[in-house]
């Protein structure tokens, strides 16, 4: 009977890893955009006329997942009766996945699917076989003749809603989990609590707002999300920032926007990578330089302050280029090199001592920071995102596939002169 349930499990493994495999790139979801995710026949709980609702997708064997799992009990706990948690299956580790995803449906015919969602997030192995599960069933109380009968059969019912979960998934463009939407508005990953409750709290007024101006209660969330969008974004909406710091054709068909830290050995050695591209495409690609001084780093803020004074003479990438070749990064350093490039060294000491560029790098951290950085590098290629010092042959397959889809956008009727902000979804290509 073990056999043939597991023989069972593994062709509804095949089918749902085949529909997640036709599934498109990642999209990007913008903290400000709203989203019309239907709750359908999930797991949910709370109120279905609860001011916030919370849609999860989520996989039983993801790590990210597991760790926020006590985030959203606490964050349960704080708002009691203003949240209705809707749980949505997204099985994206295989047939273990799919195996818990299942049991967890078929606690929930006999009324104890939170139960074993949470037995499940507390497994420490999460490689989840048909005994094991079988042995959760039983600690918490599961009529164990009916577990056993509906997870042989598989449910039909069940299987349709994990296809109809991952479908929902796959069109609105997501690649990962966890991946939570509040009311509509998304928040991807395991974000802390913090993050959560000031955005709860923003939806309760939301919520009151659209109440007061005649929305149904028990129809709210409906009413809020009602003009969301169905998928996420194509591309990351990174500008090119007020600086200027730039060298290519402004009008090349891809843009590389890279945020780094001039104390930072990776972001020394990407510089290479990004120098050897700059080599191979030509008028095709255009770099642009953006600051993240990290505060681990104790030098790098008056460093990006340096190089803006060196911008202001005309030789940012000649200064860049200095810093990032190795060296101290005190203030003696830093007008030595400003000294060995040619700079008015007097005007360069004046300015650091008034660090009249710091607002200039505040700027772009502050544009960092709402697209989510936090390390560096971080890349964009036409607005598509790339975390850390990746090998060239990564770049080189990402700007060949954007500068296809540029020529697709021109022979459409896009200018050159408007591509780059067409692509990002930018009204101003300098953006944030």
């Amino acid at each position: 009977m073990v056999r043939r349930a597991v023989l069972a499990f593994a062709a509804a493994a095949a089918f749902v890893a085949g529909l997640r495999s036709a599934g498109a790139q990642q999209r990007v979801f913008r903290p400000d955009d709203v989203y019309r995710v239907p709750i359908g026949r999930s797991a949910s709980r709370g109120p279905a006329d609860a001011p916030v609702t919370i849609v999860e997708f989520s996989d039983f064997r993801c790590g990210a997942c597991r760790h926020a799992h006590p985030i959203i009990r606490q964050l349960l706990a704080l708002y009691p009766g203003q949240i209705r948690f809707v749980y949505k299956n997204y099985v994206i580790f295989g047939e273990a996945s799919l195996l818990a995803s299942l049991a967890a449906l078929a606690a929930g015919e006999q009324g104890e699917f939170w139960a074993m969602h949470d037995r499940l997030f507390a497994a420490e192995d999460t490689d989840f076989t048909v005994e094991q599960l079988d042995r959760f069933a039983r600690d918490i109380g599961l009529d164990m003749a009916r577990w056993r009968a509906q997870m042989r059969e598989r449910r039909p019912a069940a299987l349709a809603t994990l296809l109809e979960e991952n479908a929902l998934a796959e069109r609105l463009g997501l690649g990962s989990t966890p991946m939570f939407f509040v009311n509509g508005r998304p928040v991807a990953g395991a974000a802390d609590l913090g993050t959560f409750i000031r955005l709860v709290d923003d939806e309760i007024k939301r919520a009151r707002w659209a109440i007061q101006d005649g929305a149904p209660r028990d129809r709210i969330y409906e009413a809020l999300t009602a003009s969301g969008r169905e998928r996420g974004r194509s591309a990351w909406p990174v500008g090119i920032g007020s600086n200027g710091l730039v060298r290519g054709n402004p009008n090349a068909l891809v843009t590389l926007v890279v945020f780094e830290d001039f104390q930072c050995p990776f972001c020394a050695r990407h510089a290479q990578v990004i120098d050897q591209l700059a080599r191979e495409y030509g008028d095709d690609l255009r770099i642009v330089f953006r600051h993240m001084p990290l505060r681990m780093h104790a030098q790098a803020q008056l460093a990006h302050e340096a190089s803006m004074a060196a911008a202001a003479q005309g030789k940012f990438w000649a200064y860049h280029d200095r810093l990032f070749s190795g060296g101290d990064l005190d203030r003696d350093a830093l007008v030595a090199y400003a000294k060995q490039i040619g700079l008015d060294v007097r005007r360069f000491r004046a300015a650091l001592d008034r660090h009249e560029f710091a607002a200039a790098v505040a700027a772009d951290v502050a544009a960092a920071q709402a697209l989510g950085i936090t390390g560096t590098p971080t890349s964009f290629v036409n607005g598509q995102r790339v975390d850390g010092a990746q090998p060239i042959g990564v770049f080189r397959t990402l700007i060949d596939q954007k500068r296809a889809e540029a020529r697709a956008l021109l022979d459409r009727g896009v200018s050159r002169d408007a591509l780059y902000r067409t692509i990002v979804d930018l009204d101003d290509e300098r953006g944030p």
